[in-house]
């Protein structure tokens, strides 16, 4: 069927704050079956860009797609992350915020 949300979207947590020279992870809550195909972006431009945005080796996508780690936070990491999984039947997204 369509993606669809693992947890209750209001009970996720949408804004992040994190410290400069910190961390974070985003563990995007959608499933889908059949499985779909996860983009994740960064103020709607999409994270496979990432290094040029970012610069070298900030960013790790876990195998599956469904998590995003950022490394060594500076202020210009923060704004809106957006994960989208999308399958034959549909397309279902995700945001959150982070202020560093």
């Amino acid at each position: 069927g369509r993606p669809r949300f693992t947890e209750d979207p209001a009970s996720l947590n949408d804004i992040n704050a994190r410290p400069v020279g910190s961390w974070v992870r985003f563990n995007c809550p959608i499933d889908s079956n059949p499985v779909g195909n996860v983009s994740w972006f960064w103020n709607g431009a999409p994270l496979e860009h990432a290094p040029v945005v970012h610069g070298t080796k900030k960013l790790s996508l876990k195998k599956s797609g469904f998590r995003l780690v950022v490394d060594d936070l500076v202020p210009e990491d923060s704004g809106v992350y957006t994960c989208q999984v999308h399958n034959i039947y549909g397309k279902l997204q995700w945001n959150t915020t982070l202020h560093v």
